[in-house]
């Protein structure tokens, strides 16, 4: 985890404020913070970063760093798995062991043809002198963030919004995007390349441009990889495609253990991070584990992290997740935080991050089974939908149907809807149109519009394959910009390097490959994924019903953090209906299902807006 500033700029800007932001992003990475700067066809060009050290713990490893034909700089924050591999192709005599080195010299030869044979996560800037541009790129899932802003005088770059908005410059301009704002209450968060601001944007996964600095202009905008266009394998027995499987996740797993500090594993006791812990103590006899729970509460699951930690010989880090500590964690993650993204899990997940952190530096997870493996109800309500979409007067009994059937009463409410709208209202748990309607405060607005990222992305997918098309959405979309981002905030806001083995590109490429069924196989989730388990775990590990980082949150909501509730920095705004918002309220206080998902939504728009506007 390392956290980076560029700012290109016509005028002069203050050295100060270049320092404030990016002290904004301390956290991020505390080991060394440091400076380069040139002029560049006249125009200044600043970059900063802050350093946590992985590989290579020396100063030579620092960035920003310089090729050795000195024509090169990068930024970056970067993990790089195949750089030992990369490196034999390079006539270098190297002057650290970091992987940051073998990217920048890489980039010195062979320009972005590299960026495509880079096995990692990664999102960087490349400055080239001799050619006067920079060059950003964001890795495959998008787990390393990247913002960028331009206007006629300044282009600049960063790992998080905030730092872009400490520039009085950039902040001045800037405008809140009442479209994103609706995107952002539908999904949760907002789908890149919006941000909650007009004039900046997120770079989008998989993708990389050039920021030509003498033309002033952004240009050769390139996707560098994509999942649409693999074809389905119908030869592939069950049996081939299990051993295919068990060795590209091993294979995933181990390359993820490189490391110069300690490493550990979140392990939740889900089927997930348990075979994640389980491969990893294969190839690693240093690994830990940690586990934050709730004690007497239903979502106490330490029972079964305690049961894969004995079963692996692990030393179980385990802290019960309690009032004070709850509030502690809450107040720091929405102080850490700036553009809105609603999943209370954030909490929890911040709390395990600064448990592990004194004992490690990289955490392993198990995020991505569930997109990579179909985990979610709302792919079986899809394919629900899809059956039943020529029914569309079914949709009038979702309102009838008892509260234990709710896949088939989320399928029944999304059968008017497109395949790609459906998608991200099954899976959001948050407002349904009319009362995004009612919140800002118009009588019409274009759905499509809305949600033209996901119509974009599946209007791209090649395949006929329902199940692979739902999951395709969700790694375009709800993977990069909610749950990868959720877990990078989290983790910068501890100084600790996450990794997701289970979003490993070759293992993605892989699945894509498998028809649904096996994935989703009748009702049973996880197939193929569950079938392998078995050669590890125990059984009640496997079968064990789905729960996730799930958090108390209408009891936090009626009792602990009651306060957060009054929403007063947003009723002041004006920026949503006064009205709507009391009616959102007015459904936690006669408990209304859902009420304390769509309330969280609007409470974290209320401490955006109490920081940032």
């Amino acid at each position: 985890m390392c956290g980076f500033v560029g700012y290109v700029s016509k005028n002069n800007v203050p050295e100060t404020d270049l320092k404030d932001s990016l002290n904004t992003l301390a956290k991020r990475g505390p080991d060394a913070q440091s400076f380069w700067q040139s002029e560049i066809d006249g125009k200044t060009v600043w970059l900063g970063h802050q350093r946590l050290a992985v590989l290579d713990l020396s100063q030579a490893a620092n960035q920003p760093m310089v090729s050795q034909d000195n024509n090169f700089t990068v930024v970056s924050n970067q993990e790089i798995y195949n750089f030992l591999e990369l490196k034999k192709g390079l006539d270098l005599k190297s002057r650290t062991t970091s992987d940051t080195e073998i990217l920048l010299e890489s980039f010195a030869r062979q320009g972005e043809k590299i960026i495509s044979r880079l096995d990692g996560v990664f999102a960087f800037a490349v400055l080239d002198k001799k050619n006067k541009n920079l060059t950003l790129a964001r890795d495959y899932f998008g787990k390393k963030p990247l913002y960028y802003y331009l206007d006629s005088q300044v282009f600049a770059f960063a790992s998080e919004l905030k730092a872009l908005i400490k520039f009085p410059t950039i902040k001045n301009n800037l405008v809140l995007d009442r479209l994103s704002l609706a995107k952002y209450l539908f999904y949760g968060y907002i789908p890149s390349p919006n941000t909650i601001f007009s004039q900046i944007k997120k770079l989008e996964p998989s993708t990389f441009f050039q920021f030509d600095v003498e033309n002033w202009q952004i240009k050769n905008r390139q996707r560098f990889w994509n999942l649409e266009n693999i074809e389905l394998d119908d030869k592939i027995t069950e049996q081939q495609a299990l051993e295919k499987l068990d060795f590209l996740l091993k294979e995933a797993v181990k390359k993820r253990l490189a490391s110069d500090v300690p490493l550990g594993v979140f392990l939740s006791g889900g089927i997930d991070s348990s075979l994640v812990a389980c491969l990893a103590t294969k190839y690693s006899n240093q690994v830990r584990a940690f586990n934050v729970t709730y004690k007497n509460s239903e979502n106490d699951e330490s029972v079964y992290a305690k049961k894969i930690s004995r079963l692996l010989g692990l030393n179980l880090d385990l802290e019960y997740f309690e009032e004070e500590k709850v509030k502690q964690s809450l107040k720091e993650i929405l102080d850490y935080s700036d553009e809105p993204l609603s999943d209370p899990a954030i909490i929890p997940f911040y709390h395990i991050a600064k448990l592990a952190k004194p004992k490690i530096t990289v955490g392993l997870t198990g995020d991505g089974g569930d997109e990579i493996f179909a985990g979610y109800p709302k792919y079986q309500a899809q394919i629900i939908a899809q059956k039943l979409q020529n029914f569309k007067f079914l949709s009038n009994l979702a309102k009838i149907l008892p509260g234990k059937c709710q896949t088939f009463k989320k399928a029944l409410e999304g059968i008017n809807l497109p395949f790609y709208i459906r998608q991200f209202i099954y899976g959001s748990g948050g407002f349904m149109p009319d009362r995004v309607k009612n919140l800002l405060n118009t009588r019409f607005f274009d759905l499509d519009q809305v949600f033209q990222e996901a119509s974009y992305y599946h209007n791209l997918f090649k395949q006929k394959d329902v199940l692979n098309r739902a999951l395709y959405l969700d790694c375009k979309l709800q993977l990069p910009d909610w749950y990868l981002a959720k877990a990078d905030r989290a983790a910068g806001a501890a100084s600790l390097e996450i990794r997701s083995p289970l979003l490993d590109k070759n293992l993605a490429e892989f699945m894509f490959s498998l028809k649904g069924s096996f994935k989703l196989n009748g009702f049973k989730t996880k197939y193929l994924f569950k079938q392998l388990a078995k050669k590890y775990l125990p059984a009640d590990i496997i079968n064990r019903k789905k729960k996730g980082f799930q958090v108390p949150l209408k009891k936090w909501l009626k009792n602990d953090f009651s306060r957060l509730t009054e929403l007063r920095n947003l009723l002041d705004s004006g920026i949503l209906n006064k009205n709507a918002i009391l009616q959102v309220k007015a459904g936690l206080a006669r408990d209304i299902p859902g009420a304390e998902t769509q309330i969280w939504r609007l409470i974290i728009l209320d401490n955006f807006i109490k920081k940032y506007l």
